[in-house]
């Protein structure tokens, strides 16, 4: 008996340790302890989010998602285990705040799958209240069309799910080879969003795929999904991380049944006053 009052006590401990340590501030997305991997100059978080789905789409993630080739290059892809369809996301243990964000992918991500998308953007997981947590994005996708090429979509949150078109932009994106940049320029008064055929930089004119300013003449805005304060352009604020994600819409699997993979050869960041 006094074995078996023993051995339940031990299990009880173990079990809620186990809990301390699921919600602890080491936390990402509800994962203790990510895994860290060092890329392109920095220290970046393994999203895993395997027992119930999380955001964005209501998805699953795993870090088994994400690995570095012998290039040096980032590889986010989505998997399917166990009937289930498993996303990849990144976000860097370092800060940022106003600057140039340069983007290098290589591949055709112009022929994704309709429910499919890759997001280059900044996010802070503390302030949506305060600055709509300082999201930026750029993101190739379809968005579920039946159409022959991705867009390519520029926003400067909040835009709350196509609400407030001013503060998105968005338009066909037709490649021409493998390689693409895409940039980011965040000011107090401004963002500017570009992408460029080929990787060099800084990148001829003649490269130009598009290109979008937003500035402080837009009306402020509320974030719905926290009633942040009305935001023109949002802050950086102290907790700034750069994201990548490869995602599906919804939790829908592709259509086509191929599970996508995409390359990241490298960011870049450049203080405002570099």
């Amino acid at each position: 008996m006094k074995y078996s009052v023993n051995l339940f006590l031990i299990l009880f401990l173990t079990m809620a340790l186990f809990m301390l340590s699921c919600t602890g501030s080491g936390s990402y997305y509800g994962v203790y302890k990510p895994k860290i991997i060092n890329w392109s100059g920095y220290n970046w978080k393994i999203k895993s989010a395997v027992a119930s789905p999380v955001g964005p789409g209501n998805n699953y993630f795993s870090d088994e998602n994400v690995r570095i080739d012998d290039n040096g290059f980032l590889h986010l892809k989505i998997s399917k285990k166990y009937g289930k369809y498993f996303c990849s996301e990144i976000s860097t243990e370092e800060n940022f705040g106003y600057g140039t964000f340069i983007f290098y992918a290589s591949g055709r991500k112009d022929m994704f799958d309709k429910n499919v998308v890759l997001g280059m953007f900044t996010w802070n997981n503390e302030n949506c209240v305060s600055n709509a947590n300082s999201e930026l994005d750029i993101e190739v996708s379809k968005w579920t069309e039946n159409i022959e090429t991705s867009y390519i979509q520029y926003v400067v949150q909040p835009e709350n799910d196509g609400l407030e078109k001013e503060r998105l932009h968005r338009i066909p994106l037709y490649i021409y080879g493998d390689y693409t940049m895409h940039i980011i320029k965040w000011y107090k008064d401004s963002v500017s969003f570009s992408s460029y055929h080929g990787h060099t930089c800084p990148p001829p004119a003649s490269n130009l795929i598009s290109e979008w300013t937003f500035d402080k003449s837009n009306p402020p805005k509320s974030k719905l999904d926290c009633s942040s304060n009305p935001v023109v352009i949002p802050e950086p604020g102290n907790n700034t991380k750069i994201n990548i994600n490869l995602w599906l819409i919804n939790g829908m699997p592709p259509s086509d049944d191929i599970k996508p993979e995409v390359i990241i050869n490298k960011v870049e960041y450049f203080p405002e006053n570099y």
